[in-house]
């Protein structure tokens, strides 16, 4: 519309020779028959703009580090919520130590990027609330131990992927010895009641 209008042809009356108007007067003509409209369209377009960046906010998290964030259960401790992720990468790397890999080197590759990109990001998402919690210098030991995990099952996916099955296995048992020293950080209970940093 802004467009549209903008090349609105400016006229000054039936009989008026419109290359005799100085400049001044086009614009004042043109304003007269086209600037409401003009307007309008301008401002069409900047609520549409606005509307789009909105839209673009409230897009759905794409990542396993923004879903971790945008999946807070209201009223859950981050604590409690650290353990049950961590058990359940604890779970994960047990049973992965005892398969075949050479066999199942897709299936134990796919469990691996499931344990790095799901369990490990909600982890660390928990930053803040887990602060809250359990203090600054807690939380520090704590995402040592979260950070290990990560890098030994990622050494475990490398060694996967080159065939090295010895070493796939001893990255696995490192990262299981991990998670055993982060569980160690959480207080016991599901109150998750602030401790001094």
């Amino acid at each position: 519309m802004a467009t549209a209008y903008a090349a609105h042809p400016v006229r000054r009356g039936a009989l008026a020779d419109s290359a005799s108007m100085r400049p001044a007067e086009r614009v004042v003509c043109w304003g007269r028959t086209a600037g409401v409209p003009f307007a309008v369209g301008v401002v069409l377009m900047v609520i549409g703009g606005m509307g789009l960046r909105a839209s673009g906010r409230r897009r759905r998290p794409s990542t396993a580090l923004e879903r971790g964030r945008a999946e807070a259960v209201v009223g859950v401790a981050a604590t409690e919520r650290a353990r049950v992720a961590l058990d359940r990468i604890r779970r994960e790397l047990a049973a992965l130590v005892h398969i075949d890999v050479g066999r199942e080197r897709q299936a134990t590759a796919e469990r691996l990027d499931g344990v790095l990109e799901t369990d490990v990001a909600q982890l660390l998402a928990l930053r803040d609330a887990l602060t809250d919690e359990v203090g600054l210098r807690r939380y520090a030991v704590f995402v040592g131990h979260v950070s290990s995990v990560e890098r030994n099952v990622a050494r475990a996916w490398s060694a996967l992927t080159d065939g090295a099955g010895d070493e796939c296995a001893r990255s696995l048992e490192r990262a299981q010895v991990a998670v055993g020293h982060a569980l160690a950080q959480l207080p016991a209970g599901t109150e998750g009641a602030p401790a001094p940093s």
